[in-house]
């Protein structure tokens, strides 16, 4: 396999058994195609790798987060406490998903796609179909999440989330306190 100069990312099933690899690229121009499928795709006799759903955190827990990518899913699961998180390689890369969801016996999927789905038409449909796809398996509810545009990626979100609760600050909390002076503040964590 000759492959690409990069950090190697695997896709690993519920079993944590690795089904393919990705190559996020040291060196890339095009931020769209910073990832690329570990394959021998261009070798003789060589095969192409197939698009596979990450399966990181707590496989036992009823309710999972969908995102893209399993480097970002990977940090997020990790920051959420070993939350349990279904990556796909990309919004078009969701043929593995129902079965996943079906394998690990989910009652609720959590949809947290990047915020530039404000944005990002593309981004938006594809949270459409995933809503209608998850709708399909029988006792599974689906809903999205949504945090402040300033953060893009769940993985950004969560690292803020806990440093401001290191802090004392809850930034889920969206009321704001005006002390005497006209200043705002944000409320302490309870």
């Amino acid at each position: 396999i000759a492959g690409y100069s990069g950090l190697l990312v695997p896709y690993c099933d519920k079993d944590g058994y690795i089904q393919g690899m990705q190559v996020r690229l040291d060196d890339e121009n095009k931020p769209d195609r910073k990832y690329r499928w570990l394959s021998s795709r261009t070798r003789k006799f060589g095969t192409r790798s197939l698009s596979w759903i990450h399966v990181t955190g707590n496989t036992n827990a009823k309710t999972a987060y969908l995102t893209e990518g399993a480097l970002k899913g990977d940090v997020a699961s990790f920051l959420d406490s070993d939350a349990l998180f279904l990556c796909f390689a990309g919004v078009n890369a969701i043929g593995r998903l129902k079965e996943t969801i079906q394998a690990l016996s989910l009652s609720e999927v959590v949809l947290a796609m990047d915020m530039d789905k404000l944005v990002n038409w593309r981004v938006r449909d594809s949270l459409e179909t995933l809503m209608e796809l998850v709708r399909t398996i029988p006792g599974t509810q689906v809903r999205p999440m949504n945090w402040n545009a300033t953060f893009k990626g769940v993985d950004d979100f969560y690292q803020a989330r806990n440093y401001a609760h290191s802090k004392g600050v809850n930034i889920l909390d969206m009321s704001q306190v005006h002390r005497h002076d006209g200043k705002v503040v944000h409320p302490p964590i309870g």
